[in-house]
Order: structure tokens, then C-alpha cells, then sequence
């Protein structure tokens, strides 16, 4: 075979896989809008980084994916199609028995990281607690400063500013200056050492501001210890109301049932509900000195009386854990209730810390982050907005934290500079998000390219030995190919020209060997063998008999098979998509053009 013929088989076997492509394109477009694939896959991504990719924390993270997406800056991303012709494939939509927006029916197929940066911190209410906290912090260095008196004077005729601040209308420099504006009369030599002092400002500031990844970690382990003194809490509560104790053999058989029981908890993983097992049972033996180790020493007698397995047993340490978390809690809310201070709270904590009360977790905190605690578990207002944060978005958030800590020395860090490091992550996130969407998008268009070279009968092998030994088609192309010079085929960005793919269609499809007419078949059919060559017109219905009489001839189930490995070609090939056939059709037409003759002198 030589090379312009082989060039022109190429080219016809190109201009092919490229018309079904563009089909196909069409078709993956139209399923693509109508199910929202892209936007769905989106807000699926959202939710997956959201949770850590963990399936415990799936209803949770979905539950924040559909506050954020009713955010302002969010929904208005969302723009709904206008006219019955564009709305038709969204009320296709609304009848897909799925419920991926919450309770809209569509949500944007693309989130700038800004957006989304910015939504995600307002839904969680991160703006609104670095400003109250702040706040907070004012009021008690206020406190510090001046006399009760003095103080709530000061508050009060700054009551407007504290909520522009809280409000986000007031910068931290200006709520300060207002504050020192104030002092300044009611105590001079205040407001010169404090706020008129150059050097003593700055470190003011820094007193007053709250650092985000102090409260982000301070919120963190305030849901740790709320969740797992909860859980405690639901084990102790079952003991008590019981009156189950190992103390005699009938108090026994209640401990039983109170084990029993635990264990039928569905709404708590399996892992944990032996650890709440292990809690009970140290409840039971000494209520007043709880001593979680000392279970393990029962009897063994005893522990299968309770019905306490060595499997139980290995939980040990997380219940300690547990234990301490709920007896911290205790602890701080019984401060609350006593109406403690700040001040007071914080030197609890500190005091825990030193007597090794605090559960594992708080090992590596800082007195700023325990200093932070403290400001949350005083003020009702963000523990509010705290409790509906799931922890595993507080989870999640601790990695743009840490990599803002890297690059930030920890003066003067402002919410801003967290935002944009929340974007960064958001955009590293749709990165890796966007390879899944594209494997899935790959793996679709395969399938519709199958499908198609299916109904359309579209056979690689077939096609190839039908231009190779059919010489009028391959003259057709040639000829066209050499009517059309290269730059009036291609256009200035190196693709064919619509005039070009014309020609092509009207010149050399119908010529194609494709489809299920009754002439391709019969070729196909001859050319694998399935039927014998026949002077009958009508040969090639010997192929379209049932595939189960085999008196009658091999059938569509033979048939099919000898296509199938030429549809999969096909498919694959149709799934490469039309742009990878238009960059590899104007290659093979700048090489069929570079081989044409020059065109000879007359005058010669």
C-alpha cells in the first residue's frame, strides 16, 4: 500500500471517528445538563472535603453544603434558564428522585475559591465569633483597667461601636480608638500609657485580637469534649435510672441488662458502644471514684455475669478518655453555674492541665487556645454558633489553619489572611476533585461512544477493509483532498473548516461503510464468513434470524459477537472526543497537501 493511499484511508477513517464524536459530544452535553453532572459533582466534592472523605461525617457535611449554598454570594451563582425550551431539561431534572441541593432543584456547576472562601467562613459564623470574642476580650481588659463603675460607663456609652464591630462596619484600630477616646476621660494617665503610647498600642492590639486558629482549635475541643461528655453522659444516665451495681448477685443481673442494652444503641457506632460499655461497668463498682482501669481486675466471674467480653476490655483507654473529657465538662459548666469569671474559668483549666485531668488531646494546646475556650464557654452567644458546626468541618479547617501558621510569624493575624488560605485549599481540593470528575466524564463517554458505534453499526476493522479495498472511495477523497488547498481547508488556528467538513459529508459519507442497511450488512456478514456468497438479492437476511435456530443460519447473537470488537474500538476511539480528531484530521491534511504535485507551466 502506498503512502497517499494509506493517507487517504487515515483521512476517511479520521473524518468517521470525528462526526460520531461530535455526536457523541452533543449527547454527553444534553445528559450532562439534564442531570447535572457537573454541578452535582461540585457540590458532592464540597461535601467530601468538607468531612474529611469520611461516610461517619457524610450527613453533616451535607447539612453545611446546604447552608453554604444559601449563601448570597453562592446562590446567585445559580441562575435558573429562562423560556420553556431552556426549562424543559430542568423540569426533566425535578423528576429525578434525588435530593443533591437541599431543597432547590439546581446548584452552579463552578465556585471561584473566593466565593466560596468567603461563604463557607460566614455560614460556619467564623466572622461573627472573631468579633464577639474580640469583643469580649475588650470589655474584660475594660475591666482590668478601670473600676466596675468606671467599666460599665465606658460599655455603655460604647454600646453602639462594640456592635459595629460585632457587625463587621468597624475596624479592631477604630473600635480602640473610640476606647481610648473614653478613657481618656474618665482616667488621663490611662489613656498615655495604653493608647496614646507608641509602643504599648501594638502590643494592645494583640492583646485584644483573637487569633483564628486559636479559636478554630478552641472550637474543636469544645465539640470534643460536648460529644463525647454527651455520650458519657447517655451510659450514666442508664446506670443511675437503673440502680444497676455489681455489689450483690441480683444488682448483677440488672448490670446485665444495663450492658444489654448499651449494645443495642444503633445511633452509636459499634466501637464506641464498648467503650460506653466499659464506662457503665466502672460506674457500677464505685460512683464516686470512678476508676476505668479497675475494670479490667474484676473477677472474671463477674465480667461474663455482665456480659463484658475481653474485646470490651480493649477499650480501656478510649473510655478514660471519655471519662475525662465528661468530667471536664462538668467541671466548666459548674463553673458557668456559679456565674465564674473569665479569669476564673481559664485558671480551671489551668489547674486541670497541671493535676494531668485534661484528656490526651489537650496535651499540645496552648494557654491561648485554653484562654480561648474559656472566652467561648462564657459567652451563650458563640457557644450558638459553635454547637451547629460539625466537628468534622472543624476537622477539615484545621489544614488551611496549619498552613497559614507556616507562613505567618502569629502577630497581627486577621481573618482575611485565613480566607485566603481557606480559598487555596479550596482550590487544591477542586483540583484533585476535577481529575475524578474527568475520569467519570471518560468513562461516560465511552459508553455513549459504544452505544452509538452500537446503533449506528460502526465497525473499526470493517470500515478499515472497506477502504482499503474500495478504490472509488479512496479516490473520492483524494480527489477532494486535492481540490482544496491546506490553508482553504484549515483555518488560522489549524482546524478544519466548516466548508471543508461539508464536502467531506455530502462527497464521502454516503459512501461509508456504516449503519444496518441492507447492503452494509450483507458486506459485513460476507466479509467475517457468517454467510456464504449467494446470487440472492437477499442474502444477507440470513444474519437477522433468531440467534437459538441454528437450522436457519448463525444468527444475530454470532453476529454481534464477530462486531463486538470493532465497536469497542469504535467506542474508544469516539470517546477520545472530537477535538483529539480535528488536531489529528489537519495533521493528515497538511501532510496530503505538502505531497501534492506542483502545478506545471503552460507557457513551457
Amino acid at each position: 500500500m502506498s503512502l497517499p493511499i494509506a493517507i487517504d484511508i487515515a483521512i476517511g477513517l479520521i473524518f468517521i471517528f470525528l462526526t460520531f464524536s461530535l455526536l457523541a459530544s452533543e449527547l454527553q452535553e444534553l445528559v450532562s445538563t439534564i442531570l447535572q453532572w457537573r454541578a452535582v459533582h461540585l457540590k458532592q466534592s464540597i461535601e467530601g472535603f468538607l468531612s474529611g472523605n469520611s461516610e461517619a461525617y457524610g450527613n453533616e457535611a451535607r447539612e453545611i453544603a446546604n447552608r453554604l449554598y444559601e449563601h448570597p454570594s453562592i446562590r446567585v451563582l445559580n441562575h435558573e434558564a429562562k423560556g420553556w425550551g431552556a426549562q424543559f431539561p430542568r423540569l426533566v431534572t425535578r423528576l429525578i428522585p434525588f435530593n443533591i441541593f437541599g431543597e432547590r432543584h439546581s446548584g452552579p456547576s463552578y465556585i471561584d475559591s473566593d466565593t466560596f472562601a468567603l461563604g463557607l467562613l460566614d455560614t460556619l459564623g467564623l466572622n461573627q465569633m472573631v468579633q464577639k470574642l474580640t469583643v469580649q476580650r475588650l470589655k474584660l481588659r475594660f475591666g482590668e483597667m478601670l473600676d466596675a463603675t468606671d467599666a460599665e460607663t465606658v460599655q455603655r456609652q460604647l454600646r453602639n461601636s462594640l456592635q459595629a464591630y460585632e457587625n463587621g462596619a468597624m475596624t479592631l484600630d477604630t473600635l480602640v480608638d473610640q476606647v481610648g477616646d473614653r478613657i481618656r476621660a474618665v482616667d488621663e494617665d490611662l489613656f498615655e500609657q495604653y493608647f496614646a503610647n507608641s509602643s504599648q498600642r501594638p502590643f494592645l492590639l494583640q492583646q485584644l485580637s483573637v487569633k483564628v486558629t486559636d479559636i478554630l482549635q478552641a472550637s474543636y475541643l469544645y465539640l470534643s469534649l460536648s460529644w463525647r461528655a454527651n455520650l458519657c453522659r447517655q451510659a450514666l444516665r442508664l446506670v443511675e435510672r437503673k440502680g444497676g451495681s455489681s455489689s450483690s448477685r441480683g444488682d448483677s443481673k440488672t448490670g446485665a441488662q444495663i450492658v444489654k442494652e448499651i449494645r443495642t444503641w444503633e445511633q452509636v457506632p459499634a466501637s464506641l458502644r464498648r467503650t460506653l460499655v466499659v464506662l457503665a461497668v466502672a460506674w457500677m463498682q464505685k460512683r464516686r471514684e470512678v476508676n476505668i482501669k479497675a475494670v479490667a481486675q474484676l473477677p472474671e466471674k463477674d465480667l461474663r455475669a455482665l456480659g463484658v467480653t475481653e474485646r470490651d476490655l480493649e477499650s480501656i483507654p478510649q473510655a478514660e478518655l471519655f471519662y475525662k473529657s465528661f468530667f471536664v465538662y462538668e467541671q466548666a459548666k459548674q463553673a458557668l453555674e456559679g456565674k465564674q469569671s473569665v479569669a476564673e474559668v481559664e485558671q480551671m483549666f489551668q489547674e486541670l492541665r497541671d493535676h494531668g485531668d485534661l484528656p490526651s488531646y489537650f496535651e499540645r494546646v496552648l494557654d491561648q487556645t485554653l484562654d480561648a475556650l474559656a472566652l467561648i464557654l462564657m459567652n451563650p452567644e458563640v457557644k450558638a454558633i459553635v454547637d451547629v458546626i460539625p466537628l468534622s468541618v472543624l476537622e477539615s479547617l484545621q489544614i488551611p489553619a496549619r498552613q497559614m501558621q507556616t507562613q505567618f510569624d502569629g502577630v497581627g493575624e486577621q481573618l482575611h489572611s485565613f480566607q485566603s488560605e481557606v480559598a487555596n485549599w479550596f482550590d487544591r481540593s477542586i483540583e484533585r476533585a476535577g481529575g475524578v470528575y474527568k475520569r467519570n466524564a471518560r468513562l461516560v463517554a465511552f459508553c455513549i461512544g459504544l452505544g452509538i458505534a452500537v446503533v449506528a453499526n460502526v465497525d473499526t476493522f470493517h470500515v478499515v477493509d472497506h477502504l482499503t479495498q474500495e478504490r472509488a472511495l479512496q479516490n473520492t477523497v483524494s480527489s477532494l483532498v486535492d481540490k482544496i488547498e491546506a490553508e482553504q481547508a484549515l483555518n488560522e488556528t489549524g482546524l478544519p473548516r466548516q466548508e471543508f467538513l461539508e464536502q467531506l459529508s455530502e462527497q464521502v459519507y454516503p459512501d461509508l461503510p456504516v449503519g444496518w442497511g441492507p447492503e452494509n450488512l450483507e458486506k459485513q456478514a460476507l466479509r467475517d464468513g457468517t454467510i456464504e456468497p449467494s446470487e440472492e438479492t437477499e442474502a444477507y437476511k440470513d444474519i437477522l434470524v433468531s440467534p437459538f435456530d441454528r437450522e436457519q443460519g448463525p444468527g444475530v447473537l454470532q453476529f454481534g459477537l464477530r462486531r463486538l470488537f470493532g465497536w469497542l474500538i469504535t467506542g474508544v476511539a469516539i470517546s477520545m472526543g472530537a477535538a483529539f480528531w480535528y488536531d489529528l484530521l489537519s495533521k493528515f491534511m497538511q501532510i496530503r497537501n505538502v505531497g501534492k504535485k506542483p502545478v506545471s507551466n503552460s507557457s513551457d
